[in-house]
């Protein structure tokens, strides 16, 4: 999976939260429902209440850890997420 892409940052656990200022609307993007090979850098997401372009923030997934990659749940939540985009679209 390409960085840059909705694919990447569900595979590795990032969350884009969307916000509208017109009506002060917050929504968490479920990353798993959009096309994983669509890029989400410069990406403005739409409100589906007023119909204007909001703005978004990018997060890394939370860990108190130092080293979330070398934990087994986490390499076994990645491997998961990947075998489940290939499964839903043929690739990875």
């Amino acid at each position: 999976m390409r960085t840059g892409t909705f694919g990447y940052l569900y595979i590795h656990a990032y969350s884009i939260t969307a916000y509208c200022t017109q009506c002060e609307r917050r929504v968490d993007v479920d990353l798993s429902k959009m096309n994983p090979n669509e890029s989400y850098v410069n990406r403005r997401f739409v409100c589906n209440r007023c119909g204007r372009r909001g703005d978004s923030k990018l997060s890394p997934p939370y860990t108190n850890m130092s080293r979330p990659f070398e934990d087994p749940e986490v390499i076994a939540e990645m491997e998961r997420r990947k075998a489940e985009l290939m499964e839903k679209y043929g690739y990875e």
